[in-house]
């Protein structure tokens, strides 16, 4: 095995419904494909994910199933691929912005298995408070085919008579809460500023002054120097019609981005009950 070299597959991994990507996701898979010519590319629509599991992991084909809605087995068939044959996943809802080959011609991820990136701190200080030591993101995982923290993750997976809510049982609140069970020697979390640099804009739980900052940078299409993929949390499983920031006229991100004095007093009123709080 060459050690100068990452030990993760050069395949990109991503999932739709069908092979008809609507319009306004086309060039973010396309973004994927254009920036990573030398890596193998594949999307996976909801037929082929179902016989890639039927063929390949019969014994979770009831959990599978089990599941109400499409996004719980997104999040479970990302893990399923993954331990299989390697390589990256990335959401439907990221555009690639430099190569892949930016991030893994890191030696300190030579040795890495698996490489995971957080969420932007404050989906965790204003919506997830007790999670918020891990803030993993699922939007984005790579990882060596047959890794035993992906078959760990895959393995606490249980069937359920009833159903509330995709991120906390097989989604990103999934990941972190099991985050302290995994070896973490082989595991590297990558900052939010590689993969995830923006904000959910629309979550109005995260203070107007964050969501108008990272309106600013989707604006303007820049980002961090660190900046590799970035998610829009478009959030299109659960809600594919809903007004996103991908399906926002420059016009509503400006109006987005205006800031008054309201937002910044605000804004200070939620930092100081936080520091209250410690």
């Amino acid at each position: 095995m060459d050690n100068n070299k990452s030990k993760i597959p050069q395949i990109i991994h991503q999932t739709w419904k069908d092979h008809n990507l609507p319009e306004y996701l086309q060039p973010l898979a396309d973004s994927w494909k254009n920036k990573n010519t030398d890596w193998e590319y594949r999307l996976w629509t909801d037929e082929l994910m179902y016989k890639f599991v039927l063929e390949h992991f019969p014994a979770l084909m009831e959990l599978y199933q089990s599941y109400p809605e499409q996004i719980y087995r997104a999040d479970l068939f990302r893990l399923i691929v993954l331990y299989k044959m390697g390589g990256v996943y990335v959401d439907i809802d990221s555009k690639c912005i430099k190569s892949l080959n930016t991030l893994f011609q890191k030696k300190t991820l030579f040795k890495k298995e698996l490489i995971l990136t957080k969420q932007p701190e404050s989906h965790f200080k204003y919506q997830y408070h007790h999670l918020q030591k891990n803030r993993i993101c699922n939007s984005f995982i790579a990882s060596v085919p047959q890794n035993k923290n992906i078959k760990l993750l895959i393995d606490e997976l249980e069937i359920k008579k009833e159903h509330n809510f995709a991120a906390y049982e097989t989604g990103p609140l999934y990941i972190s809460k099991n985050f302290d069970n995994l070896n973490n020697s082989k595991i590297k979390v990558l900052n939010h500023k590689y993969f995830n640099p923006v904000v959910d804009i629309t979550n109005k739980l995260i203070p107007v002054l964050y969501r108008k900052k990272s309106a600013l940078m989707i604006l303007k299409d820049s980002f961090y120097k660190e900046t590799i993929g970035v998610h829009y949390w478009n959030h299109i499983y659960n809600s594919p019609n809903a007004k996103r920031s991908l399906t926002m006229s420059s016009a509503e991100l400006n109006k987005m981005n205006s800031i008054n004095i309201f937002d910044w007093l605000n804004l200070f009123k939620r930092i100081i009950k936080n520091k209250l709080k410690h």
